[in-house]
């Protein structure tokens, strides 16, 4: 949807890595805001910069669900 919206459907890999961030920003909650200058570039900085960072947000969220997860652990309900 988010290519169709913004990209008019258009596929190509920086719809893709837009995409895959923009989603990725959502379900984790990180929301890094929007990078625009230099987007127009295929080799833009901006481009690889938001596809590494997919991977960090997905391991983050990881980590922060196992830290939820052991201090669920130790105080658990009565």
């Amino acid at each position: 949807m988010y290519v169709q919206v913004m990209y008019d459907g258009t596929w190509n890999s920086h719809c893709l890595v837009e995409a895959a961030n923009y989603a990725t920003q959502t379900i984790t909650t990180v929301g890094y805001g929007n990078w625009t200058h230099g987007l127009n570039e295929e080799d833009s900085p901006i481009l690889w910069m938001k596809a590494a960072s997919v991977p960090f947000m997905l391991i983050g969220a990881l980590i922060f669900g196992m830290f939820v997860a052991s201090v669920v652990k130790l105080y658990p309900g009565e």
